[in-house]
């Protein structure tokens, strides 16, 4: 800060001039020079607290492992791929990594491809269908479970044909349309620790149709095998109460002609064959029965069209 001294002659009064920075300020010289700074005054209040800043690039990032075959994951690793052919991902002793996370997610294609995962305490578990992911974690003596995720979208069966997806107990049957029918399409998903069915067919032909012989089984794709201890196999044949015995896992549809249409149920001939019964209403008559070449058969009218629906627990499969 500058002072000058001033007099203005006709008051002969002494001014200052005082500048501050770039600012110039006059001030009379008996008010005097600029004092000695006070003592600090108290604190004021808190302001606004900031945006909180973005985390470090080191702190998120996890590092991923592409196994192909038996293997053993080590403290570095955090999420593990497993593909390729069936094998077993072992985890490391729970005491040399005891508050670790590790991730595990199938990514194969197939149902012939499982992955057996041996960890300490897990007990037994497997990976079974794509994207399925499983998270343990390590307490010092043990693994332990921390979330399960075994969704999938819709899959095609892998046949549809007859002879393959539709079976007889005797002789399979044959399709309308010259084997070739309107609407064909078998496709089922993975919803925890079963899997859903579903099954649409239509024909607008008797061209090609057969009946085959016995009752139809509606066949699983390979690698798929119902829970026996949640399933009630009976392959008792007999419409009704004895065909009921075997508990319903679905819904089964049939429509014929201008006035026939059915709806009955689903159960297991075996732990890889779905069977169906149904009752009829065919004008103003109404039969009961099991699906297969005596009962609404293939063959049974030009416009012919089955709808099946079922949700079966699988063996291996958990929640």
């Amino acid at each position: 800060m500058a002072v000058e001294q001033l007099k203005v002659i006709t008051n002969v009064e002494t001014i200052n001039v005082v500048t501050v920075g770039t600012n110039t300020i006059v001030v009379p010289a008996s008010l005097g020079t600029r004092g000695a700074t006070g003592a600090q005054g108290p604190q004021g209040d808190q302001g606004i607290q900031g945006v909180q800043g973005i985390p470090g690039v080191g702190s998120s990032i996890l590092a991923v492992r592409t196994v192909l075959g038996t293997d053993t994951a080590t403290i570095d690793d955090d999420v593990l791929h497993l593909w390729g052919a069936s094998f077993t991902q072992t985890l490391p002793d729970p005491a040399t990594v005891t508050g670790k996370l590790f991730t595990l997610v199938h990514t194969g294609i197939s149902l012939s491809q499982v992955y057996n995962i041996s960890a300490s305490g897990l007990g037994t578990y497997a990976l079974y269908t794509n994207g399925e992911t499983l998270g343990v974690y390590s307490n010092g003596t043990g693994y332990y479970q921390k979330n399960h995720l075994a969704q999938t979208d819709w899959i095609a069966f892998p046949s549809v044909a007859a002879g393959t997806l539709i079976t007889g107990v005797t002789n399979p049957p044959a399709y309308g349309d010259s084997g070739s029918p309107v609407t064909n399409a078998a496709y089922w998903r993975r919803d925890g620790r079963d899997a859903l069915i579903r099954w649409d067919y239509r024909h607008t032909s008797l061209t090609g149709a057969g009946p085959g012989s016995g009752a139809y089984l509606f066949n699983l794709p390979s690698g798929l095998g119902m829970d026996a201890a949640l399933v009630k196999v009976n392959t008792n044949n007999t419409g009704g109460g004895d065909f009921s015995d075997s508990s319903s896992l679905g819904t089964f549809k049939v429509n014929y002609s201008t006035d026939a249409n059915g709806i009955g149920d689903v159960a297991a001939q075996s732990l890889t064959q779905l069977k169906s019964q149904a009752s009829v209403v065919n004008g103003t008559a109404t039969s009961i029965g099991v699906w297969g070449s005596a009962f609404i058969a293939f063959n049974a009218n030009a416009a012919l069209s089955y709808h099946l629906e079922a949700r079966v627990p699988i063996d291996g499969w958990r929640p």
